[in-house]
């Protein structure tokens, strides 16, 4: 076992073509920022350059070729892709071509990557702007990986290949129940001519913009405060950066059962959350409208705003260029059908049997991402 730089186990190959989406005229498919998805090479999402192909066939990606994001915002940088097959496509002026030689396994290297000692690393190379960030190529080639004998990497590689596989297939089961709730929907509410009403029509309030406070750290005996960043797209609340607020809000922004929250401004507009149990307060970008319960089920009202003829609205009635938003009185006029609350009742009763299921599968997604992270740290450090 031995401490290698990385330029003495790979070739870094680099390109200075910029995409010029010349599809039309025959452009050679030039992969960009987007075309890395979940550390594959994503061939629906590349961009094209209008170029001569012979100029450029040094540049294509072959089979166990590494990209990496090594010029971009800090949420990308060092975002990486594996490449399971060679492609007539380049990579980007800010993407890096990464191919092993001959003294490491690609997989093995592309775990690497993805490791926690990594990406402390790689942040210990950064140099940070206000428009993006990046790491000089030089820096990139003189850090170190511990090589083990070949075979030992490869039992490695294929391990973690194995738990990569059960994570990707438990979160194709819990987003196919999530499909199966949209189905649902459709199925019982979708083109049934049920009368609409709008939001403020259906709420006991006019719309309630939240808190101003700044976050502080969380305090248990407290309420956590609901930011439009702590909202998951499926309605549930993510656990990265729990906090509270400001002890003078905890009561006039604590929510009941029946409040409705809409993101107001920013890329999120139209973001959405129903309350359903906790101690929680609500942020300023969030607008509450308080339901009537007698009216319309919030898990109704919620899977409403997953339709497309929800998203469309929002995409007329936002406005401002650099900031686009929606405000209080906009999302009162709201026209939502309305069927009986029996039905919405029952569409609800569904949703709770299949979050009981999501929930179980979510449950052995933890515990395979803990092993992940478990045997991350074990190879890698």
């Amino acid at each position: 076992m031995n401490s290698l730089k990385l330029e003495n186990v790979t070739h870094f190959i680099r390109n200075g073509v910029s995409i010029k989406n010349d599809k039309e005229h025959g452009g050679i498919p030039i992969t960009r920022i987007e075309t890395i998805a979940d550390g594959v090479i994503d061939v629906e999402r590349v961009g094209f350059a209008d170029i001569m192909d012979d100029n450029y066939s040094d540049y294509y990606l072959q089979k166990n070729d590494i990209l990496m994001s090594h010029i971009n915002s800090i949420k990308h940088l060092g975002k990486i892709a594996f490449c399971n097959q060679s492609m007539k496509i380049i990579h980007g002026m800010n993407l890096l071509m990464i191919r092993p030689n001959d003294k490491v396994f690609s997989k093995y290297l592309y775990y690497y990557f993805k490791s926690k000692k990594f990406k402390n690393r790689l942040l210990g190379i950064t140099k940070k702007s206000v428009n993006q960030s990046s790491f000089t190529v030089t820096d990139l080639k003189n850090m170190e990986i511990l090589i083990h004998e070949f075979d030992i990497q490869k039992k490695i590689s294929l391990q973690l290949d194995k738990v990569n596989e059960l994570i990707k297939l438990k979160l194709s089961e819990i987003a196919n129940l999530d499909q199966l709730i949209k189905s649902q929907f459709v199925e019982m509410f979708v083109d049934k001519n049920y009368p609409l009403k709008t939001l403020e029509s259906i709420s006991n309030n006019k719309g309630e913009y939240g808190a101003g406070s700044a976050s502080v750290p969380y305090d248990c005996t407290r309420p956590r405060y609901v930011r439009i960043t702590d909202i998951n797209e499926d309605g549930t609340l993510n656990e990265d950066y729990v906090s509270s607020i400001d002890v003078n809000d905890d009561v006039t922004y604590k929510l009941e059962y029946g409040d409705f929250m809409f993101a107001r401004m920013g890329a999120t507009v139209g973001k959405t959350y129903a309350y359903e149990k906790g101690n929680q307060i609500f942020a300023g970008y969030l607008i509450r409208f308080k339901l009537n319960t007698d009216i319309v089920n919030p898990k109704y009202l919620f899977w409403f705003t997953k339709t497309n003829k929800y998203k469309e609205w929002v995409k007329l009635n936002q406005s401002g260029a650099a900031q686009p938003g929606i405000n209080a009185k906009k999302y009162g006029v709201l026209e939502i059908p309305i069927p009986p609350i029996e039905i919405q009742n029952k569409f609800a009763q569904i949703v709770e049997q299949i979050d009981k299921q999501k929930f179980e599968f979510e449950k052995s997604l933890k515990k395979l991402e803990e092993l992940q992270a478990s045997l991350m740290q074990e190879y890698f450090g």
